[in-house]
């Protein structure tokens, strides 16, 4: 774990992809907690 974290601090494009990854997390948590909301309206 200490590893990775070390390229990811010294490669660039390491730090672009973290940063796509953490983006797409976010993303799929709102898309996620729509749906459940939907759910809730939904009969």
């Amino acid at each position: 774990m200490r590893k990775t974290q070390a390229t990811t601090v010294t490669s660039g494009k390491n730090i672009k992809n973290q940063g796509q990854k953490f983006l797409y997390q976010g993303v799929g948590f709102i898309v996620a907690h729509m749906a459940i909301k939907l759910a809730d309206i939904l009969p």
